[in-house]
């Protein structure tokens, strides 16, 4: 089945750092220099740095950093005052670190499926998943498709819950012209190396708008101490390192036009691929979709694998088991999800890098509307 095109290119790979990061090596070495030099390697000034120009840019109040997106998701939980054992509606599809953390955390996950066409919880089918056991809903910005926020927000206050937001795979996303992570009581990033803003190794912050819980993150995050020497809890060892500080400084300076040229490519996939078997990102109006995955689906999806394979074009799986159905889980989730089940089965990640040329996007578009 393998075709042989004119144009024809050797080993596009689905994802390579190197090539990712390479631009950003001279900045790397002199920012090293100044870390290293400073004698300060834990919480130092370009942690302090980075919160502050992390919240600058999504326009939240505050941002914390901690040493990882699942701490970030686990610390926002235990950070609030919802009652122990409460129950926080969630996406099926998401990654299981979002199922996790909410265990983790003392509560009780409520899976719910979401929309075939946007992979994204919607609000008209949450409603009758609240109870009153229900604390809060945490939305999963699956892909960096976000959710509708708004809609969200006027169900949580007129239930008088919460709203998270996991926003790991959504930096810069947004939802009628505000960036997410902005507005919900506290949200989650996590900047592992894939991410569109991805570190050099593990980091994530936490955003939110309301002093209130400054203190309480920031005791979390080191231990359960405000003040050295003195517990007031137990917590994590969750600091954000200073040298991922340094490189998240970085590459947030140029993250305006990494964003530009994924969303170009993006682009170019959804107006020219052109094939009936696959089946393309929707995107709600109202939402700019920052592409950190280029999410497609086939029912042939095993067959196409074999294709691209057979063309040299790599290629992810994000995710092919869902949550529901892993050994940890299936003491505490029993029911079955068809929504997140056929997207497992079906779904398929193209590559999407900053760094590819005109020429393999295209060829990667040639090779998809000649499967069959």
């Amino acid at each position: 089945m393998t075709i042989y095109m004119k144009n024809k290119l050797n080993n596009i790979q689905y994802e390579n750092l190197l090539n990712t990061n390479e631009k950003y090596f001279n900045e790397f070495s002199i920012g090293f220099n100044t870390f290293l030099n400073s004698g300060h390697y834990i919480l130092g000034d370009y942690v302090k740095d980075f919160e502050k120009k992390f919240s600058n840019y999504i326009s939240s109040n505050y941002c914390l950093g901690v040493a990882n997106g699942y701490d970030a998701l686990t610390i926002m939980l235990k950070t609030t005052n919802m009652r122990s054992g409460g129950e926080i509606i969630v996406p099926a599809n998401t990654y299981i670190a979002t199922i996790n953390s909410i265990i983790l955390a003392g509560f009780k996950p409520v899976l719910v499926d979401p929309s075939i066409n946007t992979y994204n919880i919607e609000p008209e089918n949450i409603l009758r998943y609240i109870t009153k056991s229900t604390v809060a809903i945490m939305l999963v910005h699956l892909y960096g498709n976000p959710c509708k926020v708004d809609d969200f927000l006027d169900i949580c206050k007129s239930h008088n819950i919460l709203l998270f937001e996991d926003c790991a795979q959504a930096h810069g996303a947004e939802y009628n012209n505000y960036k997410v992570g902005s507005k919900s009581e506290l949200s989650a990033f996590s900047f592992y190396p894939t991410k569109n803003i991805g570190a050099l190794g593990d980091a994530g912050c936490i955003t939110f708008n309301d002093l209130k819980y400054y203190d309480r993150i920031t005791s979390l995050r080191n231990y359960g101490s405000k003040e050295k020497y003195i517990f007031d809890e137990i917590g994590f060892n969750s600091r954000l390192d200073e040298l991922q500080a340094m490189i998240l400084v970085i590459k947030l300076k140029h993250y305006n036009d990494l964003l530009k040229k994924k969303i170009s490519i993006a682009n170019r996939y959804n107006s020219y691929i052109d094939n009936n078997l696959i089946i393309k990102p929707q995107v709600n109006a109202l939402s700019k979709h920052v592409y950190h995955i280029y999410s497609i689906r086939c029912e042939k999806r095993d067959k196409l694998r074999i294709f691209l394979n057979q063309n040299q074009i790599g290629w992810g799986s994000h995710y092919p088991i869902p949550p529901h159905q892993q050994k940890s889980l299936k003491s505490i989730v029993s029911k079955e999800f068809y929504i997140s089940e056929l997207i497992s089965k079906t779904q398929l990640s193209l590559p999407i890098n900053p760094h590819m040329t005109n020429e393999e996007v295209e060829y990667i578009i040639n090779v998809l509307n000649s499967f069959k």
